[in-house]
């Protein structure tokens, strides 16, 4: 990736697509051209066409090129957030309904490995996490997403699934906004 962070496609197509735009305009004044005896007159017709033809074709190069830089500055602006924050919160939820649940708690947290937070990526893209967090109901993660909806994940199974129960959902929310 270049230092000064300009994609040179982007670029090249740009300086393309006038390079069309001229080029149309040139075609139409050498092919629109008649010589007649004593003077040369201009077949508007025939000059209108290549300049309009160069006019579109240059636009559609400038069009991708303007494509491009956008893709290619979404792609800078999320290698700088590259990932969501990550927070282990070691408080220990007590609550009534989780004793009656006999949920494990884990005093201290437990880490997110790589395979886990993987699996919370092909569920939710990166580009929609803006937090992910560690519960003390062990393979649990609350995930806070750009739009502000929270997600309770269960990362135990081969694949990553959103929880719906509204008790664990309630308790880990409860959880997360008093510690």
């Amino acid at each position: 990736m270049q230092t000064n962070q300009e994609n040179r496609v982007a670029a090249i197509l740009y300086i393309i697509g006038w390079g069309v735009m001229i080029l149309g305009l040139i075609f139409g004044l050498v092919f629109g051209r008649v010589e007649t005896g004593y003077h040369t007159e201009i077949v508007w017709p025939i000059f209108f066409t290549c300049l309009f033809a160069g006019f579109l074709c240059g636009i559609t190069w400038i069009g991708f090129a303007e494509i491009i830089k956008l893709l290619h500055s979404i792609h800078l602006n999320l290698k700088t957030s590259s990932e969501p924050i990550m927070m282990n919160k070691n408080v220990e939820m007590k609550t009534a309904a989780n004793k009656e649940k006999n949920v494990n708690l884990n005093k201290n947290g437990w880490p997110l490995t790589a395979e886990e937070r993987n699996k919370i990526y092909q569920l939710y893209p990166v580009y929609e996490i803006n937090e992910i967090v560690t519960t003390p109901i062990e393979k649990h993660c609350l995930i806070r997403l750009k739009n502000f909806n929270f997600k309770v994940i269960d990362v135990s199974g081969e694949q990553a699934k959103e929880i719906h129960d509204p008790k664990v959902i309630n308790e880990i929310r409860r959880w997360y906004e008093y510690s």
